[in-house]
């Protein structure tokens, strides 16, 4: 089984979990870019889950989180459980 990079997910959905009001609850958000410093993801619940608790409303779903918030990335598995990916920066 060949693993793919973190940029080889973009346009796909991942789970991802950060540090913020529900540390360690993944959540399903959709890949866009790998920056040096960290992901550009589109979820609403994610934008909203980090955001609303501080009083701030996002119209747009799309979001960059630095890696240093991200405690960890997990791929979407239709049929087996979603399995910790192996990044290559």
């Amino acid at each position: 089984m060949k693993i793919k990079s973190l940029a080889g997910h973009i346009g796909e959905e991942i789970m991802v979990a950060v540090s913020g009001p529900d540390p360690g609850n993944p959540q399903r958000a959709r890949l866009h870019l790998v920056d040096d410093h960290g992901l550009w993801l589109e979820s609403r619940d994610l934008v909203e889950s980090l955001l609303s608790p501080v009083g701030i409303a996002q119209p747009d779903q799309l979001i960059f989180l630095p890696f240093s918030q991200i405690q960890y990335i997990t791929e979407v598995a239709e049929i087996e459980p979603a399995t910790r990916l192996r990044f290559k920066w």
